[in-house]
């Protein structure tokens, strides 16, 4: 891929990192700790990109909101105590960000992972390439959708929407960027399911 654009917005799981086993590992945890039935075959990478509380509606943990409540609790204290174990940079990342550091060009992150073990990953990895860094909590007074993440950087940065490529993995990765009016790369290596229809999506598609 090109250098072409004069800025980039990053996700980052399933696409700069591969935190899948440790995230899963959690929800598990966190189910069993909270008596919750689930079926194994339902706990997959396909599930990472949402919300911890949007996932639990996926695995059917909805209409009870005080277990809800209690099992995003267990799972925040089991995964932001230890993101690491388990997590990998993906290596066509690492180059990736290291050409467009050396080309002097913007990197931001835009991400549905929540500060704590965000920061904590990035440090372990070392993966100070980023202009700054927008999560759900960036701010004490309200919490952030991605869409609303990238339209802030755009007009922070005074940064022209067709400039800007955002790289994620997901299908809602790619509504964000669709309702900010900029170009969307596919991290095909990521938790997507429906690949094939994401490929058609994208203006970049990264292999």
């Amino acid at each position: 891929m090109s250098t072409e654009y004069k800025a980039y917005i990053f996700d980052i799981d399933g696409t700069v990192l591969d935190t899948a086993p440790r995230i899963l590992a959690s929800i598990r945890e966190a189910l069993a700790l909270c008596e919750v039935r689930y079926a194994l075959e339902d706990i997959n990478q396909h599930l990472i990109g949402p919300k911890i509380a949007d996932i639990l509606d996926i695995l059917g943990v909805k209409g009870d909101e005080k277990l809800k409540t209690k099992v995003v609790k267990t799972f925040r204290e089991i995964y932001d105590n230890n993101p690491i174990t388990g997590t990998s940079i993906y290596p066509q990342m690492q180059e990736l960000l290291s050409k467009l550091k050396n080309n002097n060009i913007q990197c931001f992150v835009a991400t549905n992972k929540p500060k704590k073990p965000l920061m904590q990953l990035l440090q372990f990895f070392n993966l100070d390439f980023f202009d700054d860094i927008y999560c759900p909590d960036k701010y004490d007074t309200q919490i952030m959708s991605k869409t609303e993440m990238i339209a802030e950087i755009i007009e922070k940065y005074h940064l022209a929407p067709a400039t800007i490529l955002y790289i994620g993995d997901t299908k809602g990765d790619y509504e964000a960027c669709a309702k900010n009016n900029c170009p969307f790369g596919f991290a095909s290596w990521g938790y997507e399911q429906d690949k094939k229809s994401l490929k058609k999506l994208a203006h970049e598609v990264l292999i």
